[in-house]
């Protein structure tokens, strides 16, 4: 029995119900537990580095590169070779849908792919996301309308509140990457893809490693904005070229070959069979770890105080009122 626990995910990540320990189960006995084996974190906090005397399997679906000093094993986007301790595990191999896309068939009705809204725009990180993505959205927009249903640009009045069913009604989705980095394809491109919209892509200037960029619109930099907007111009008014465009294969031939429950079983069957660290317990690693803990109570020391000036804030324009 391997005794495992989730720390630093994301805020509504549930220890009980995601696809790690789905998959742990199928294939190991295993239970949760606060005096873990194994801890299994991300980049979303630090208490990590209080089980630095544990075995640790570190998960990053951002644009953040595993931190080998910090964890014995690692999954990834990026394309990265370290034999035994790393495997490249792309964030949209756990999307919803996915394995559907692995394979081909008729394309959906015609008349119900070409009867729909022109494109959408569902997005709300605007602070540390590239400003491309906002600046495309400002440039497509004088041709048609855009529907924005996320908090970022909104024009609807209102936030969709099931983004798959938003975006189905539209011939194209945006789907920008929140940054351009190798590797870094997130769900979404696997989101309209899903629904049968066709994505307007930017992001991993790798992509067409993983899916067929005969299936998409691919803007590759951002000196490409106006090639792109004419090609979906080109699109839009052409049927015939925009049913073509939608009956290609989303993925690349090699992809679709892909087993990823295989391909992640023997990563980790090493590691639940063996049970062995890999970062050593002495020389200056210690003195890393020390630092990155008096930094880690001082950033929680400082988020502690942003919420009470939240708070703060909140009570005092309530008075107002």
């Amino acid at each position: 029995m391997v005794k495992i626990k989730f720390v630093d995910f994301w805020r509504d990540f549930d220890p009980e119900d995601n696809y790690f320990i789905h998959f742990f189960r199928r294939h190991f006995e295993v239970e949760l537990s606060e005096d873990p084996d194994l801890v299994v974190f991300s980049v979303y906090g630090y208490e990590h580095l209080t089980y630095q005397d544990r075995i640790t399997l570190c998960y990053t679906g951002e644009n953040v590169l595993p931190d080998f000093n910090r964890a014995d094993y690692a999954l990834g986007f990026h394309y990265l070779e370290y034999p035994g301790r790393y495997m490249r595990f792309p964030l949209y191999v756990m999307y919803p849908g996915f394995e559907r896309l692995a394979f081909t068939g008729p394309i959906p009705d015609a008349g119900r792919l070409l009867d729909r809204n022109f494109c959408n725009f569902v997005y709300s990180n605007a602070s540390n996301a590239d400003p491309t993505r906002t600046e495309f959205f400002r440039r497509l927009s004088a041709y048609k309308r855009i529907d924005a249903g996320g908090m970022h640009l909104n024009n609807l009045g209102y936030r969709v509140s099931d983004k798959q069913e938003f975006i189905k009604n539209y011939k194209f989705t945006i789907a920008f990457e929140n940054s351009s980095s190798a590797g870094y394809t997130t769900e979404k491109l696997m989101e309209p893809m899903v629904v049968n919209s066709l994505p307007i892509y930017y992001g991993n200037p790798l992509v067409d490693q993983d899916f067929n960029a005969e299936s998409f619109i691919w803007m590759k930099d951002g000196q490409e904005v106006d090639r792109v907007i004419e090609e979906i111009i080109s699109l839009d008014r052409s049927e015939d070229h925009y049913l073509d465009k939608m009956s290609k294969n989303w993925f690349t031939p090699e992809q679709a070959a892909v087993n990823w429950e295989e391909r992640l079983l023997a990563f980790v069957r090493p590691i639940f069979i063996n049970l062995v660290k890999q970062n050593p317990s002495h020389g200056f690693l210690l003195h890393q770890n020390e630092t990155l803990t008096c930094m880690r109570g001082l950033y929680e020391k400082r988020m502690g105080l942003n919420r009470k000036k939240r708070l703060i804030k909140k009570i005092i324009s309530f008075g107002k009122y």
